[in-house]
């Protein structure tokens, strides 16, 4: 058997076994139950054939595709052999069913690519289908044949969402009487069950159905199941774990973070020892994230889970779990440092230099892991010197961030000692193209233990050549051109202490086909049989030397910014004011600690308030103004960025430029070095810190230092570096916040075509397109801006790219919202945006994958809304896309947002237009949202005027609408209480007077009800004194009267009130008016007349 037949037969069982446990056929999906069965048939003929090597490449597409089916498979199927987890499952069922079909069509091209019969293999009865095939096979095309398979499938499928309906509301029964549950939730959601028996329970857990009430009751259902499940899962007491200060973060990624600590273990029969160790948790988060932490908790229970069978030496081990304080712990050897810091860290670097035998001996460890990894279907995903660990306690090399779960591969929180924090300094993506294969870097990513051979490669060659592979690449597009297109870097053979055969192994790993690069296995017997045994250095003995020369850094105490205090801040400034070697030194761990102070809480402000209060901004001025080394002088103005970072700062901002002069110094930097692309960076992004104080200081900074110029030439200067371009964009956003600034930098500067320049050249960067689209929002509020950038720009197609490459960022789809919505306030961009570009149909998108975000939903809005100010854009928008029913979700998702309720009825108040008016009201039901806003927000003047807006619009044509909204809303009553509420409110007014119009407009049974039964005709007679001197209001009010008068009984009414006084008065005071005149004829004419 091949090795590649050995990898895919390995994965193909793994897949099986996650799709139907042992002897578990008969609770198991029937799909599942079926591409199990096929997995076992590609997993004996992978076995049992010996492939040719022209068919490698078929086997590592095989691979590829079952890697790609597990991952997908692995939230959703495998273990539950409690209650709790197999209730979780169920909860999840409808994405899991979508999984599944996800997984059969990668099995099924699995198979395709052995040669084996898909179409049979995965029927459901392949008996029969075989001899369905037969009898067809000259009538019918495959396609056919496969047309029956699926049919089969959708049969299936409803019979399993059937059963798991039923075994759901089973299984939520017996919760009932374990301790912990909630016992009111399980009743809600019993309750909901009950009324929809078809609702997607995944969807009300993702908050994407359901009521407030029936979400938050699933929530913590699933928080209380996975709290029973890590209880289940922990392997320690809460008593044999000590954490050590929680602040003190060795790592962290997306989810999770890793901490120090002590715990208890046994040794031998009875004994107990204590071993310090790694922790890795989920990150603490605020309750706005609460599914994401769900979906953190419940990936890290799998990480676990997978991590427990595997055990060698040259991988960190997973020495046990522990619930302490609710909190779920995995715990993990404890390194001292990573390979790159031995590689780079000054203090290491340079006070010890490797030898060829410590490179071979290192590199040597790290093939033993990576081949213990592959011969358990493990691939690393992440191969770099930051995941490669040195331990002295353990003497040995250790693979770290391997990607056991889909989640973990996303979600790196080891590495470089537990994790790569500093995202302001060190461009990530970059951080990892650097060592990716060719395969993996475009799509689809074809991902195989082959590419963490190439990433091995790019290693061996760092270690003996002393620096990063393509370093001197200016941008991450290059770097990956570079290696699409197969250039590697030079590998040096006469490079000092590289080993004679190590330039061929090297080119052999780094092959751009991936079937030619070796094995693990066979890397590791390169490393293993060459030179003598005693000329054979043990990584054990290279570990041994660097702490005989006290080279290890212990893990606590590493970081610059470790456990720093208020004490520590003051040495550092203090330190600071001596003209010394070690200034950058402290610089570095002034930068660490006031950012990671400012990364924790930005509110939290004591070690800058003391870092400001002990005159660092004097210090730094001394810096900028007198020293020359470059590194010096980027750190000043990465400590100066935090430094005035936080709303407790303003002061201190304007006292930098109006007293320190440290803008002006800025400045000068950004003159004197323009070739200095992270000094350049730095001075940006301090520009940008400056610009968040007053308008005064924005003025300042543009009308008279002319620091937009600046900021242009360094973004023309560096164009392929993606840290100048975003922190210069980020300047100019903040900028941009003064008027005067917007025509500058616009107009007479053209920021705008700077700006698009740095979003088109890096759109996979989402800082750049986040803060790219906050300053062209911001300019677009200019109407020569608008244009320029809408017609002859074309920022709105930049806009709407950064969108759909980056829909799960919620920043860039906010900004690029507004920025469409400023770009749509010009009648000729509404067209473009609307018609040309189908921005709708991208907001639209966009509103649904971010149903949580009240920000996003109300910029969406908003954005929908101003196109809507078009007639063809109207149709589009409701008719073609649909987005009457992402408004609505937006209202009923987010109630007591007064902002989002706010542009939602704005919104509508556009969007009504004749079909588009039946549409929103009778399918989508809109009108109950509009008048639950109103009711929700009864004193905010905002959301009442676009409210009566909406209502007025959408009856505005519509009879059925007017009787939905008048009698079977009994809107009436709500109109007259804010009339009441607000008569004092001019707008208000008008706004009602619309409302009522055209919901009596044609109706005489309205008119009765709004009239006479709501009271709605007092009230207005009684606004039309309060505001006797505003026109518009005796106008409106006037002709909303006559309408409601055309039913005699409220004509009637007006009369005995006193109306014609007010009337008559409203006609003397403004005769050029004509509703009054004319309201006042029909009321004083003869009644037989």
């Amino acid at each position: 058997m091949s090795s590649g037949g050995s990898a895919v037969a390995t994965l193909a069982r793994e897949a099986a076994g996650l799709l139907v446990e042992e002897d578990g056929e008969d609770c198991a999906p029937r799909r599942a139950v079926t591409l199990a069965r096929a997995l076992e048939a590609l997993a004996s003929h992978a076995e049992a054939s010996e492939r040719p090597a022209e068919a490698q490449a078929h086997l590592l597409s095989a691979e590829a595709n079952l890697r790609e089916a597990i991952a997908v498979l692995q939230p959703y199927f495998g273990r539950a052999p409690d209650l709790p987890g197999r209730v979780l499952q169920l909860v999840d069922a409808r994405a899991g069913r979508v999984a599944l079909a996800d997984a059969h069509q990668r099995i099924k091209e699995a198979l395709e690519r052995c040669k084996l019969d898909a179409d049979v293999l995965l029927a459901r009865s392949p008996g029969k289908a075989k001899q369905a095939s037969r009898r067809v096979s000259k009538q019918r095309s495959s396609r056919d044949a496969a047309t029956d398979v699926l049919d089969d499938w959708e049969a299936d499928t409803k019979k399993d969402a059937e059963e798991d309906r039923l075994e759901l509301a089973e299984g939520l029964g017996l919760l009932r009487e374990q301790e912990g549950m909630s016992k009111s939730s399980l009743e809600i959601i019993l309750g909901l069950l009950e009324e929809q028996p078809r609702i997607d329970t995944g969807a009300v857990l993702q908050g994407n159905l359901g009521t407030r009430k029936e979400r938050r009751a699933m929530r913590r259902i699933v928080a209380s199941l996975v709290e029973a499940q890590e209880a289940e899962a922990a392997t320690l007491r809460s008593d044999m774990l000590i954490v050590d200060d929680p602040e003190q973060v060795l790592g962290e990624g997306r989810f999770t973070q890793v901490l120090s600590g002590m715990a208890t273990r046994m040794s031998g029969k009875e004994e107990h020892v204590e071993v310090r160790v790694a922790l890795k948790r989920v990150r603490p988060g605020s309750s706005k994230k609460s599914r994401q932490k769900l979906r953190a908790r419940r990936a890290l229970l799998l990480e676990a889970e997978r991590w427990q069978g595997l055990r060698h030496e040259n991988i960190v081990r997973l020495l046990g779990t522990c619930v302490l304080d609710r909190r779920f712990y995995l715990m993990m050897d404890l390194c001292d440092m990573s390979l790159e810091d031995l590689l780079y860290e000054t203090e290491v670097a340079e006070s010890y230099e490797l030898s060829a035998e410590d490179r071979e001996a290192i590199l040597r460890g790290v093939s033993r892991g990576l081949a213990y990894l592959h011969a358990n279907a493990v691939i690393h995903h992440d191969l770099k010197p930051t995941n490669v660990l040195l331990s002295h306690d353990l003497g040995l090399v250790k693979l770290a961030n391997f990607g056991l779960t889909q989640s973990s591969v996303r979600d790196n929180g080891i590495g470089s000692r537990y994790g790569d924090a500093d995202d302001e300094v060190e461009d990530a993506r970059r951080g990892k193209s650097l060592y990716m294969a060719p395969e993996v870097l475009q799509p689809p990513a074809q991902w195989t233990s082959c590419a963490d051979i190439f990433s091995l490669a790019m290693i061996m060659w760092e270690m003996y050549h002393g620096e990063p592979p393509y370093a001197h690449v200016e941008s991450t597009v290059d770097l990956e051109d570079q290696v699409l297109r197969g250039e590697r870097p030079k590998v040096s053979r006469k490079r000092g202490g590289i080993l004679p055969w190590m330039p061929a192994v090297i080119e052999q790993c780094w092959d751009h086909d991936a079937q030619h690069r070796p094995r693990a296995s066979e890397v590791l017997q390169y490393f293993s049989t060459r030179g003598t045994k005693s000329q054979r250095r043990s990584e054990r003995s290279v570990v041994e030397d660097l702490k005989n020369r006290k080279m290890i850094i212990q893990a606590r105490g590493f970081a610059p910014s470790s456990g720093a205090n208020v004490q520590s801040i003051r040495s550092l400034v203090e330190a600071l004011k001596q003209d010394s070697d070690v200034r950058l030194r402290t610089l570095e761990s002034l930068h660490g600690a006031l950012r990671q102070e400012f990364e924790a809480d930005e509110e939290t402000e004591v070690l800058r308030n003391e870092a400001r209060s002990r005159g660092l901004l004097s210090e730094l001025h001394r810096v900028m103004d007198g020293d020359q080394d470059i590194e010096v002088l980027t750190s000043a103005l990465w400590v100066l960025r935090y430094a005035l970072s936080g709303p407790g700062a303003e002061s201190s901002r304007k006292a930098a430029v109006d007293s320190y002069q440290l803008a002006d110094l800025a400045q000068g930097l950004l003159q004197v070095y323009p070739e200095e692309a992270g000094l350049q960076s730095a001075a940006c992004r301090v520009v940008g810190t400056f610009a968040q104080s007053s308008n005064r200081i924005r003025g300042i900074l543009v009308q008279e230092m002319s620091l937009g110029k600046e900021l242009l030439e360094a973004m023309r200067a560096h164009p392929g570096d993606a840290d100048v371009q975003k922190n210069a964009c980020l300047a100019l956003q903040n900028l941009s916040l003064n008027d005067r600034n917007k025509e500058i930098l616009g107009q007479d500067l053209n920021a705008g075509l700077e700006i698009l320049t740095a979003m088109r050249a890096h759109e996979k960067d989402g800082d750049v397109q986040e803060f790219g689209c906050g300053a062209l929002q911001n300019l677009a509020l200019d109407e020569q801006n608008r244009v320029r950038l809408g017609q002859t720009l074309e920022a709105g197609g930049a806009a709407l790219a950064a969108m759909r490459s980056h829909i799960d960022d919620g920043d860039i789809q906010e900004n690029a919202c507004g920025l469409l919505w400023n770009l749509a306030a010009n009648k000729d961009n509404r067209v473009i945006l609307g018609q040309e570009l189908d921005a709708g149909r991208t907001i639209v998108a966009t509103m649904e994958a971010h149903v949580d975000d009240g920000e996003i939903q109300n910029y969406a809005c908003a954005a929908l809304g101003s196109l809507a100010r078009n007639n063809r854009n109207k149709e589009i928008l409701v008719q073609e896309v649909g987005c009457g029913q992402s408004i609505a979700q937006a209202m009923r998702g987010h109630p007591t947002d007064a902002v989002v309720q706010e542009m939602a009825c704005w919104a509508l108040c556009n969007l009504a237009d004749q079909r588009n008016e039946e549409i929103l009201v009778q399918e989508v039901g809109i009108g109950k949202d509009v008048i639950a806003a109103m009711r929700a927000h009864p004193e905010d003047v905002e959301v009442l005027k676009y409210a009566c807006g909406a209502i007025g619009s959408l009856a505005f044509e519509n009879g059925r609408n007017k009787v939905i909204f008048g009698q079977e809303l009994k809107v009436g009553n709500d109109l007259v209480t804010v009339l009441r509420a607000h008569r004092d409110n001019a707008r208000i007014v008008e706004m009602v007077c619309w409302a009522v119009c055209n919901l009596a407009l044609k109706n005489s049974r309205n008119q009765i009800i709004l009239g006479q039964e709501a009271g709605l005709a007092k009230e207005l007679v009684e606004a039309m004194r309060v505001h006797s001197d505003v026109s518009t209001v005796q106008k409106k009010a006037c002709g909303t009267l006559w309408t409601l008068a055309s039913s005699p009984a409220v004509k009637q009414d007006l009369l005995r009130m006193g109306a014609v006084d007010v009337i008559t008065a409203a006609s003397e005071k403004f005769p050029e008016l004509d509703y009054p005149k004319g309201l006042l004829e029909f009321m004083t004419a003869d009644p037989q007349s």
